[in-house]
């Protein structure tokens, strides 16, 4: 049976204001207090308390069967219904995640997080966690603030689709180009026998056709609640959500639970 992780959880800031905490629940021990990046990183916690309760949370073993699961029911345990964004390290699964709910799912949303862990991801394939971790709550208050991100992954794979269409395009211009009409057997036999002589030839053509069946296979903190449901910063009226946003525990408050990840 998985244990919460509320009675492990730090919470290192209270926003007076608004009541939402920022919690760090490091159980894998990644983080370290000296790095430069730690504090900048605690910075960008504090700022997110503005919109709501933010938490960062690693594990070396995994009780549930995801990091979106673990992440969502840490979220759960530690905040209850309010507006919370957590970034998860799973060293299990060597995966990293920003999952959202409430008002802030509606800024940060499923899409993304994706973009976010898409941008981040080669500091935690290089074991820089702090700076990963920086990063990620940076990128969310830039979302918050009204500000955009950068999407270089997006650029690259538009930039790719079309070398490959212009590829085809070339390709096939040059094949129609280049072709000789195709002469059907009919009228070659029939010419056949006008200048040869040769008559009743009878000639049958069959076909055969293969097909090739296919399967698939797929194979997806000390905290306590706080207070408030303060929001001064602007939010997005974001529909891009691609992806199924999952989860429905969090309904009071625009609903929803959603976040995106990446392997390191």
């Amino acid at each position: 049976m998985p244990v919460s992780h509320a009675d492990a959880a730090e919470i290192i800031y209270t926003n007076e204001v608004t009541g939402f905490e920022a919690v760090i629940d490091d159980k894998a021990k990644l983080l370290t207090a000296t790095d430069e990046y730690y504090g900048k990183m605690t910075e960008e916690m504090k700022k997110i308390t503005s919109c709501g309760n933010v938490a960062f949370l690693s594990v070396s073993i995994n009780p549930y069967s995801s990091a979106r699961k673990c992440a969502k029911n840490t979220m759960r345990d530690l905040f209850g219904k309010e507006s919370s964004t957590v970034f998860i390290v799973d060293m299990e699964n060597r995966e990293i995640g920003v999952y959202s709910s409430g008002k802030i799912l509606k800024t940060v949303t499923q899409s993304r997080g994706y973009i976010i862990t898409d941008n981040i991801y080669r500091y935690a394939t290089g074991a820089h966690y702090d700076e990963c971790a920086y990063e990620a709550y940076r990128q969310e208050n830039d979302l918050l603030d009204g500000r955009g991100i950068a999407q270089p992954m997006k650029y690259i794979s538009s930039i790719l689709l079309a070398l490959i269409f212009a590829g085809i395009i070339v390709y096939e211009n040059a094949r129609s180009h280049s072709s000789v009409s195709a002469v059907r057997a009919d009228d070659l036999l029939e010419n056949t026998n006008y200048r040869m002589g040769i008559k009743n030839l009878n000639i049958v053509n069959k076909s055969k056709k293969r097909t090739m069946h296919e399967s698939e296979s797929r194979r997806s903190g000390g905290g306590h609640r706080g207070g408030g449901n303060h929001d001064s910063r602007s939010s997005y009226d974001d529909s891009d959500s691609s992806y199924d946003s999952g989860g429905g525990f969090f309904g009071d408050d625009g609903g929803g639970f959603g976040g995106g990840s990446h392997k390191f």
